[in-house]
Order: structure tokens, then sequence, then C-alpha cells
């Protein structure tokens, strides 16, 4: 979850193939056999002009590929992922891992990080990779579910925050990453992400086991999640809450509008999510009156990215403050606050939240306390929880950092937290 809603070939058929990938410690074959177990690559790993990605192309070589995972309807998909290595030898022993999970760019394909570094366009989180990649970890990058190019075999469909299908993405991410690199992967692996990727970190933490029953050599190591995603009901209903409150003076309504258009693009995407899984929730439940160009923007979700839905957002919102004189924030007719709150959206919601057992080793949560789009209060909620069900948490805040700013300052501290975990 940026901030407000952004700040976002060849299958392996001869036995040949199957032999090679046998030998580096992995499996693989043609999907359409229904003979290969999740994590296989799919598409062969194929290197990745990294040209626009600044240090990151200084510092790494990438790869893209394809991989198998079941999807949240339980069918078999492809998933596809970035893979970026030292430009330096593997040292002995092999390179330790992590997977990165991005923040949200919106629901089509072409949104995904894959696809936006494909295009020969600078990505988003480029620098925070590049450091990773330049204290001597590999890096595989999942685009999640239902998001990459459709040229790897990915088809549109992203159920955005869907923690089963957010932490097979990851999981299996590091599977096929070691099936591609073998030997120079050392086995061990960690998670990380931030927003939405730090909710598919928490994820890849609590199916962390799903890794080792494909591949017996991959040890997993921990996670660090940079302002999770989390606490969605509450979120939501802290928005509903403070909208009321910018609405009672008008000097205020600035203010307010700026968090209609947050609580609305969050809704939106957490709609259309649900409608990719088998519980699907449809836009009149939580949209039951909206506005033509609100109608419009829901209708083409899936052709835009996050930051373009954000533009037709604040643009629809204006449009709508100017429409009367009795128009305040508070009116605008958007989300349902009572179909937010009813007990099917209330349970798709809370089955979808992170941390809610305990999780294997150790957890960094990180978060910066003037974050407007995850709220302190609503992670430290998380933390709490998360103590509660048995899982060992070290929770680092940082006082004047925002939901990105968060990222520079906290970035010394995240590199020792995970040589501490793989020193372990």
């Amino acid at each position: 979850m940026q901030k407000t809603i952004h700040s976002s070939i060849t299958r392996f058929l001869a036995a040949s193939a199957l032999l090679v990938l046998a030998a580096c410690g992995g499996g693989g074959s043609d999907l359409s056999t229904g003979t290969i177990a999740d994590g296989s690559v799919t598409r062969a790993a194929t290197a990745l002009s990294l040209s626009s990605t600044g240090n990151l192309n200084t510092v790494s070589t990438g790869q893209v590929f394809a991989y198998q995972m079941t999807g949240a309807k339980g069918q078999t998909i492809n998933a596809s992922a970035m893979l970026f290595t030292p430009r330096s030898e593997a040292p002995a022993g092999g390179w330790p891992l992590l997977v990165f999970g991005h923040g949200t760019v919106g629901w089509a394909q072409t949104c995904s990080p894959t696809s936006v570094v494909q295009a020969g366009s600078p990505w988003s989180y480029q620098d925070l990779v590049a450091g990773l990649v330049n204290q001597g970890y590999a890096v595989v990058a999942p685009d999640y579910e239902g998001l990459g190019p459709a040229d790897l075999g990915v088809v549109a469909g992203h159920p955005y925050l869907n923690l089963e299908s957010a932490g097979k993405s990851m999981v299996y991410a590091v599977v096929a990453a070691k099936s591609v690199l073998g030997t120079q992967l050392s086995g061990k692996w960690a998670a990380i992400g931030h927003s939405q990727g730090g909710h598919a970190a928490l994820a890849a933490a609590q199916y962390s086991d799903l890794a080792a029953k494909q591949n017996a050599s991959l040890v997993y190591k921990g996670a660090v999640a940079v302002a999770p995603a989390s606490g969605l009901l509450s979120s939501l209903n802290a928005l509903q809450g403070s909208i009321a409150t910018k609405s009672q003076s008008p000097s205020l309504y600035r203010e307010g509008y700026e968090l209609v258009g947050t609580l609305t693009g969050y809704a939106a995407l957490l709609v259309k999510g649900t409608q990719s899984t088998l519980a699907p929730v449809a836009n009149a439940t939580i949209f039951p009156n909206p506005r033509n160009e609100l109608q419009n923007i829901l209708a083409f979700l899936n052709t835009q990215c996050a930051g373009d839905v954000e533009i037709n957002l604040r643009n629809e919102i204006a449009n709508y403050s100017q429409s009367s004189l009795d128009a305040k924030p508070s009116a605008y007719p958007g989300v349902n606050s009572a179909a937010v709150n009813s007990t099917t959206v209330a349970n798709i919601i809370s089955a979808n939240e992170p941390g809610q057992t305990k999780l294997p080793v150790k957890t960094l949560i990180v978060q910066g306390l003037k974050d407007t789009t995850v709220l302190p209060d609503i992670t430290q909620q998380l933390v709490t929880t998360m103590q509660a069900k048995g899982s060992t948490v070290d929770y680092k805040t940082y006082a004047n950092e925002t939901h990105s700013s968060v990222l520079t300052p906290s970035a010394t501290d995240v590199g020792i937290y995970l040589s501490t975990l793989f020193a372990q």
C-alpha cells in the first residue's frame, strides 16, 4: 500500500530440462501436464534488462521467470517474479535469499513490478532492493497472483490482500528461485516487504513451512514487515470517523476529502480483490449509490494502476465537492459503512488479517509514526496481537517518518536485523 493508494517463452517440456532443474535442487515442467508441484518453474528464467533502475543495475544482474502456485480459487496458475543476484561470484555455500513483497500497484497486470521494469521504467523499490543486493543477498521479487506479464502465462485476477494467496506467492517464488539458482543459493531465506508487501511478508512467515515441503534445503530464518497492511476493518472505520470529524467545519473539508479518497481507494481495491476469490463481494454491496464517475472508476479498475486510480478519484471527489452548497466529506455517496461492517464482509477481512497465528522464528515490524496510510495505532494493535499469539516480535518506530519515508532511515536497522537472522 503506497501513499494514498499508490504514493506503484518457453515451457519446460523436455526431459533434459527437467533433469537440469532437478540437479539444481528444484523441479519444473509444463504446467499443462498437471503433474508438477507448486513452486516449479513454468517459464524459464531469462535475462532482465535493468538499465532504467539506477543503482540496482550497477550492483545486480536481473532475471525474470514464472512459477506454478495454487491460486485463491484453488486453481493452478502461473505467477511471475524478478530475481536479482550480486554481480560478484556467489560465496562458498551460496547467497542467502530474500523474498521481497512490493506495495500496492493496482489491479491491472501491467502495473506489476516486472511489467514496469520490462517496459524500461524506473521501479519505486529499486534503491531498496539495490541496498539489499549490495549487502550480499539474492532477492526474488514476486508480482503476486494475477499481476505480471501475460506472455509469462499470468492470467489477470489479483486477490488484493488475500493472506493465503500472498503467502503462497512469496513462498513459492522462493522455491522457484532455488530451482533457478541451485547451489548459488545457500537455502537460507527470509521475507521482507513494505505496506501490501509487509502484509505479504507476514503471510510468507505464516506459510513458510510450504517451502521446505517442496525443497528440504530451504530454511526459513524470519521476516521484516515495514508498515504492513493490517487491521483493515479498524482502519476503514477509523477513516470513516476522521471523515465525520473533518466534516464539522468547512475549514477542515479539504482534509476530509483527502480521507474520502483514501477510504474509497482502499475499499475499491479490497472489493475488487475479493472478486478473484471464492468469496466475492459485489461493488454494489459496498458502493450502493455511486455517482456516475465513481461507478466508471470501479468498472475499469482492472485496466488501471494505482496512480491512475488515485488521480481519477481525486478528480471525482473534487467534482463532488463543487456540486452543491450542501456537499461535505461525510455526505459523499461512496463507501457504505454498514456494509463494510456486515458479518459477511467483516469475516472476509478478518480471515485475511496477518499475524493471527504464532509465526516461526523472529519478526521485525517497522513503523513511521507520521504514517497516515498504515496508521501507527493499527500497527501497534498488530504487534500486540502477534505477541499474544506467541510470536517473537521486535518493533521499531521512527518518530518523524511517513509511510514511504520510513524506508530510508530504517534501512540500516533492517540490514542489521537481517544479518542477525541469518547468523542464527
